[in-house]
Protein backbone atom coordinates (compact mmCIF):
# COMPACT_ATOMS: atom_id res chain seq x y z
CA UNK A 1 0.00 0.00 0.00
CA UNK A 2 1.44 3.38 -1.04
CA UNK A 3 0.77 6.50 0.97
CA UNK A 4 1.39 10.08 0.01
CA UNK A 5 3.01 12.43 2.48
CA UNK A 6 0.79 12.36 5.57
CA UNK A 7 0.26 15.26 7.97
CA UNK A 8 0.61 15.11 11.73
CA UNK A 9 -3.09 14.98 12.60
CA UNK A 10 -3.72 12.24 10.05
CA UNK A 11 -0.84 10.24 11.53
CA UNK A 12 -2.25 10.80 15.00
CA UNK A 13 -5.72 9.54 14.04
CA UNK A 14 -4.40 6.61 12.01
CA UNK A 15 -2.07 5.54 14.82
CA UNK A 16 -5.15 5.03 17.00
CA UNK A 17 -7.62 3.66 14.45
CA UNK A 18 -5.75 1.76 11.73
CA UNK A 19 -3.20 -0.95 12.58
CA UNK A 20 -2.47 -1.49 8.87
CA UNK A 21 -1.26 2.09 8.67
CA UNK A 22 1.70 1.09 10.83
CA UNK A 23 3.27 -0.21 7.61
CA UNK A 24 3.61 3.44 6.69
CA UNK A 25 5.13 4.29 10.07
CA UNK A 26 7.49 1.32 9.72
CA UNK A 27 8.90 2.72 6.49
CA UNK A 28 9.56 6.18 7.95
CA UNK A 29 13.00 7.26 9.11
CA UNK A 30 13.45 7.24 12.87
CA UNK A 31 13.90 11.03 12.79
CA UNK A 32 10.25 11.24 11.72
CA UNK A 33 9.30 9.35 14.87
CA UNK A 34 11.13 11.81 17.10
CA UNK A 35 9.49 14.71 15.25
CA UNK A 36 6.05 13.11 15.65
CA UNK A 37 6.62 12.60 19.37
CA UNK A 38 7.71 16.22 19.73
CA UNK A 39 4.53 17.46 18.03
CA UNK A 40 2.44 15.08 20.14
CA UNK A 41 4.16 16.44 23.24
CA UNK A 42 3.42 20.04 22.25
CA UNK A 43 -0.24 19.24 21.56
CA UNK A 44 -1.05 17.05 24.57
CA UNK A 45 1.33 18.94 26.84
CA UNK A 46 -0.46 22.21 26.05
CA UNK A 47 -3.81 20.63 26.90
CA UNK A 48 -2.57 18.96 30.11
CA UNK A 49 -0.97 22.20 31.35
CA UNK A 50 -4.17 24.24 31.06
CA UNK A 51 -5.45 23.30 34.51
CA UNK A 52 -2.14 23.69 36.45
CA UNK A 53 -1.53 27.06 34.82
CA UNK A 54 -5.05 28.22 35.58
CA UNK A 55 -4.80 27.05 39.20
CA UNK A 56 -1.42 28.74 39.66
CA UNK A 57 -2.64 32.01 38.14
CA UNK A 58 -5.71 31.90 40.40
CA UNK A 59 -3.50 31.44 43.48
CA UNK A 60 -1.28 34.35 42.46
CA UNK A 61 -4.34 36.59 42.16
CA UNK A 62 -5.49 35.47 45.64
CA UNK A 63 -2.04 36.21 47.09
CA UNK A 64 -2.01 39.70 45.55
CA UNK A 65 -5.51 40.52 46.78
CA UNK A 66 -4.77 39.14 50.25
CA UNK A 67 -1.55 41.16 50.41
CA UNK A 68 -3.36 44.38 49.50
CA UNK A 69 -6.08 43.80 52.13
CA UNK A 70 -4.21 42.19 55.02
CA UNK A 71 -0.67 43.60 55.04
CA UNK A 72 -0.38 46.97 56.81
CA UNK A 73 1.64 49.82 55.43
CA UNK A 74 5.33 49.37 56.27
CA UNK A 75 8.69 50.77 55.31
CA UNK A 76 12.20 49.48 55.88
CA UNK A 77 14.59 52.38 55.40
CA UNK A 78 17.94 53.44 56.81
CA UNK A 79 18.12 50.29 58.93
CA UNK A 80 14.74 50.82 60.64
CA UNK A 81 11.35 49.21 60.12
CA UNK A 82 8.16 51.19 60.60
CA UNK A 83 4.76 49.48 60.57
CA UNK A 84 1.54 51.52 60.50
CA UNK A 85 -0.57 49.13 62.55
CA UNK A 86 -1.25 48.36 66.23
CA UNK A 87 1.63 46.32 67.66
CA UNK A 88 2.41 43.54 68.28
CA UNK A 89 1.17 41.59 65.23
CA UNK A 90 1.12 37.82 65.67
CA UNK A 91 0.33 35.53 62.74
CA UNK A 92 0.26 31.88 63.77
CA UNK A 93 -1.56 29.46 61.48
CA UNK A 94 0.71 26.43 61.75
CA UNK A 95 2.47 26.66 65.13
CA UNK A 96 5.39 28.55 63.62
CA UNK A 97 4.45 32.19 64.23
CA UNK A 98 5.42 35.41 62.58
CA UNK A 99 5.64 38.06 65.31
CA UNK A 100 6.06 41.73 64.43
CA UNK A 101 6.53 44.42 67.07
CA UNK A 102 8.19 47.72 66.24
CA UNK A 103 6.86 49.37 69.41
CA UNK A 104 9.25 47.59 71.79
CA UNK A 105 6.50 45.98 73.89
CA UNK A 106 7.96 42.50 73.36
CA UNK A 107 11.23 41.09 72.04
CA UNK A 108 12.63 37.90 70.52
CA UNK A 109 12.20 36.05 73.84
CA UNK A 110 8.61 35.63 72.73
CA UNK A 111 9.94 32.86 70.44
CA UNK A 112 10.87 30.78 73.53
CA UNK A 113 7.26 29.58 73.55
CA UNK A 114 7.63 27.97 70.13
CA UNK A 115 9.86 25.40 68.41
CA UNK A 116 10.29 27.70 65.44
CA UNK A 117 9.17 31.11 64.28
CA UNK A 118 10.20 34.59 63.20
CA UNK A 119 10.32 37.76 65.28
CA UNK A 120 10.66 41.16 63.60
CA UNK A 121 11.39 44.29 65.59
CA UNK A 122 12.17 47.83 64.55
CA UNK A 123 15.85 47.06 64.15
CA UNK A 124 16.25 43.35 63.42
CA UNK A 125 14.73 40.06 62.38
CA UNK A 126 15.27 36.89 64.43
CA UNK A 127 14.49 33.43 63.09
CA UNK A 128 14.26 30.41 65.37
CA UNK A 129 14.59 26.98 63.81
CA UNK A 130 15.36 23.66 65.51
CA UNK A 131 16.33 25.59 68.66
CA UNK A 132 18.85 27.74 66.79
CA UNK A 133 18.54 31.52 66.44
CA UNK A 134 19.64 33.48 63.37
CA UNK A 135 19.62 37.27 63.48
CA UNK A 136 19.65 39.85 60.69
CA UNK A 137 20.35 43.41 61.86
CA UNK A 138 18.66 45.94 59.63
CA UNK A 139 21.59 48.29 60.12
CA UNK A 140 23.67 45.81 58.08
CA UNK A 141 21.36 46.43 55.13
CA UNK A 142 21.05 50.16 55.69
CA UNK A 143 21.15 50.88 51.96
CA UNK A 144 18.21 48.56 51.29
CA UNK A 145 14.71 50.06 51.14
CA UNK A 146 11.47 48.11 51.15
CA UNK A 147 7.84 49.12 51.49
CA UNK A 148 4.38 47.68 50.97
CA UNK A 149 4.06 49.58 47.71
CA UNK A 150 7.39 48.31 46.35
CA UNK A 151 6.51 44.69 47.16
CA UNK A 152 3.04 45.11 45.65
CA UNK A 153 4.66 46.41 42.48
CA UNK A 154 6.66 43.20 42.06
CA UNK A 155 4.00 40.64 43.05
CA UNK A 156 2.43 40.47 39.53
CA UNK A 157 5.76 39.16 38.24
CA UNK A 158 4.95 35.91 40.06
CA UNK A 159 2.77 35.18 37.05
CA UNK A 160 5.91 34.89 34.92
CA UNK A 161 6.74 31.71 36.80
CA UNK A 162 4.07 30.23 34.52
CA UNK A 163 6.66 30.43 31.76
CA UNK A 164 9.03 28.15 33.68
CA UNK A 165 6.14 25.79 34.44
CA UNK A 166 5.43 25.54 30.71
CA UNK A 167 9.06 24.98 29.69
CA UNK A 168 9.74 22.41 32.42
CA UNK A 169 6.37 20.79 31.75
CA UNK A 170 7.13 20.26 28.07
CA UNK A 171 10.63 18.98 28.80
CA UNK A 172 9.32 16.49 31.37
CA UNK A 173 6.49 15.41 29.07
CA UNK A 174 8.87 14.76 26.16
CA UNK A 175 11.50 12.93 28.23
CA UNK A 176 8.83 10.77 29.88
CA UNK A 177 7.43 9.87 26.46
CA UNK A 178 10.88 8.89 25.21
CA UNK A 179 11.24 6.63 28.23
CA UNK A 180 7.83 5.15 27.49
CA UNK A 181 8.87 4.30 23.91
CA UNK A 182 11.80 2.31 25.32
CA UNK A 183 9.49 0.45 27.70
CA UNK A 184 6.95 -0.30 24.96
CA UNK A 185 9.47 -1.48 22.39
CA UNK A 186 11.32 -3.65 24.92
CA UNK A 187 8.11 -5.25 26.23
CA UNK A 188 6.85 -5.78 22.67
CA UNK A 189 10.15 -7.43 21.70
CA UNK A 190 9.75 -9.94 24.53
CA UNK A 191 6.15 -10.68 23.55
CA UNK A 192 7.10 -11.01 19.88
CA UNK A 193 9.83 -13.47 20.86
CA UNK A 194 7.32 -15.55 22.82
CA UNK A 195 4.89 -15.35 19.88
CA UNK A 196 7.68 -16.30 17.44
CA UNK A 197 7.27 -13.11 15.43
CA UNK A 198 10.55 -12.37 13.68
CA UNK A 199 10.94 -8.59 13.84
CA UNK A 200 13.88 -6.34 14.68
CA UNK A 201 13.98 -4.15 17.77
CA UNK A 202 14.70 -1.11 15.61
CA UNK A 203 11.37 -1.63 13.83
CA UNK A 204 9.50 -1.91 17.10
CA UNK A 205 11.21 1.18 18.49
CA UNK A 206 10.31 3.14 15.35
CA UNK A 207 6.63 2.18 15.59
CA UNK A 208 6.49 2.72 19.37
CA UNK A 209 6.38 6.51 18.84
CA UNK A 210 2.97 6.08 17.24
CA UNK A 211 1.71 3.24 19.45
CA UNK A 212 2.07 5.67 22.35
CA UNK A 213 -0.60 8.00 20.95
CA UNK A 214 -3.80 6.42 22.32
CA UNK A 215 -2.53 5.80 25.87
CA UNK A 216 -1.17 9.36 25.95
CA UNK A 217 -4.51 10.81 24.88
CA UNK A 218 -6.33 8.72 27.51
CA UNK A 219 -3.83 9.82 30.17
CA UNK A 220 -4.49 13.51 29.44
CA UNK A 221 -8.26 12.96 29.58
CA UNK A 222 -7.96 11.13 32.91
CA UNK A 223 -5.73 13.87 34.33
CA UNK A 224 -8.05 16.70 33.26
CA UNK A 225 -11.15 14.91 34.50
CA UNK A 226 -9.61 14.25 37.91
CA UNK A 227 -10.60 10.58 37.74
CA UNK A 228 -8.70 7.98 39.75
CA UNK A 229 -8.18 4.71 37.89
CA UNK A 230 -6.43 1.93 39.83
CA UNK A 231 -3.34 0.48 38.14
CA UNK A 232 -3.57 3.11 35.40
CA UNK A 233 0.15 2.83 34.64
CA UNK A 234 -0.33 -0.84 33.76
CA UNK A 235 -3.32 0.05 31.61
CA UNK A 236 -1.31 2.83 29.95
CA UNK A 237 1.55 0.54 28.97
CA UNK A 238 -0.80 -2.37 28.26
CA UNK A 239 -2.60 -0.38 25.56
CA UNK A 240 0.66 0.76 24.01
CA UNK A 241 2.20 -2.73 23.98
CA UNK A 242 -0.99 -4.21 22.52
CA UNK A 243 -0.94 -1.72 19.64
CA UNK A 244 2.74 -2.34 19.04
CA UNK A 245 2.32 -6.12 19.07
CA UNK A 246 -0.60 -5.96 16.61
CA UNK A 247 1.45 -3.65 14.39
CA UNK A 248 4.40 -6.08 14.52
CA UNK A 249 2.16 -9.00 13.63
CA UNK A 250 0.76 -7.02 10.69
CA UNK A 251 4.32 -6.39 9.49
CA UNK A 252 5.37 -10.02 9.73
CA UNK A 253 2.21 -11.72 8.47
CA UNK A 254 1.14 -9.00 6.05
CA UNK A 255 -2.38 -9.03 7.52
Amino acid sequence: MIYEKVGFFTQMIKSMTDIKFYKYFHKQKIEKGFKYLLLLTLLLGSISLIRPLYDYNTEVIKIINSYKKSVPEFELKNGELNVESPNPIIINDDGSPLIIDTSGQIDEKELDKYDSGIFISRYKMVQKQMGNYNTIDFKDIRGFTLSKASVEKWLPFLKWINLFIVVLGFLWFYVSKLFSTLVLSTAALIICGISRLDIKYSSLFKMSFYALTLPSVIKVIVKLSGLYIPFFTLIYYGIGVSYLWMAARAQVTGS
